[in-house]
C-alpha cells in the first residue's frame, strides 16, 4: 500500500492542475472517498504505469490521451462512470462533442440523419408506419 501525503496531493493539484487551495481540498476529499479500484489505479499513475482502469467501456488511458484530461480529473470521472454510467456517458458525449455525425458508419450516419429528420418535421405530418429506427416499449 502506497501513502500519498496530503501536502504532496494539494500541491499537485494546485501547481500542475491550476486548483485553487478550497477546489484541491474538495478535491482531495473526494479522491478519499474513491473507489478502492481507482485508488489502485491513483497508485500505478504516481508508480509512473499507466492504469488498466476502465469503466462502462471508458478507460483512464482513453481520458488522458485522446480526451486530454488531466489525470486526477480522470480518476475521478472514472469514479462518476462507475456510479452513475448513463449520465457520465452522456456528458462525455455531450461535452466533448461526441455525437458528430462525422465519426459515425454510413449504416449508424443514415439513422441518425433520419431520426433528426424526423425530429424536425412537422407534428401535423401524418404518421408512417413504423421501422426500425423506432424504439419500441412492450
Amino acid at each position: 500500500m502506497k501513502i500519498i501525503k496530503y501536502k504532496d496531493l494539494l500541491n499537485y493539484l494546485i501547481e500542475e492542475d491550476g486548483l485553487t487551495i478550497p477546489e484541491a481540498l474538495r478535491t482531495i476529499r473526494r479522491i478519499r472517498q474513491l473507489d478502492p479500484r481507482i485508488l489502485k489505479g491513483i497508485e500505478a499513475w504516481i508508480d509512473g504505469d499507466t492504469p488498466d482502469l476502465a469503466f462502462a467501456g471508458v478507460s483512464y488511458a482513453d481520458l488522458v490521451e485522446t480526451e486530454k484530461m488531466r489525470p486526477v480529473r480522470a480518476f475521478l470521472f472514472l469514479d462518476w462512470l462507475r456510479r452513475e454510467p448513463a449520465i457520465a456517458t452522456d456528458y462525455l458525449c455531450t461535452k466533448l462533442k461526441k455525437d458528430s455525425v462525422a465519426e459515425l458508419d454510413d449504416a449508424n450516419r443514415t439513422l441518425l440523419e433520419e431520426a433528426a429528420r424526423r425530429l424536425q418535421a412537422d407534428p401535423d405530418e401524418p404518421d408512417r408506419p413504423e421501422d426500425e429506427t423506432d424504439i419500441r416499449i412492450p
